[in-house]
């Protein structure tokens, strides 16, 4: 099973039609059957919600997140900058964590 995590955001229009952001998603980590610990990462997914549906609760997306670069090595340090700015820039949109299965 090949997996795709996206991190997104809700978007933010204001009530008199003004447009901040018309909501964005990135896939920040594919993760197929060849990816060392794959099991345990599948596990850790599960554990953490996803594969019941999005996750919106800004702290848990950031924990899981953190989890699966410390644990797993699967966000370099690179991914992880555009990460934290993308989360810095759409706080304020809301942000979501999916996953998609391919």
């Amino acid at each position: 099973m090949e997996l795709k995590l996206a991190l997104g955001c809700n978007g933010r229009t204001e009530m008199h039609g003004f447009t901040f952001c018309n909501a964005v998603e990135n896939v920040i980590i594919e993760i197929g059957t060849a990816t060392e610990k794959y099991n345990e990462i599948i596990e850790f997914l599960q554990t953490a919600g996803l594969f019941d549906g999005d996750i919106h609760d800004w702290n848990l997306v950031l924990n899981v997140i953190g989890y699966l670069k410390d644990h797993f090595f699967l966000v370099d340090q690179q991914k992880l900058v555009e990460i934290q700015m993308f989360c810095k820039m759409h706080r304020v949109c809301g942000i979501y964590l999916r996953l998609d299965l391919v």
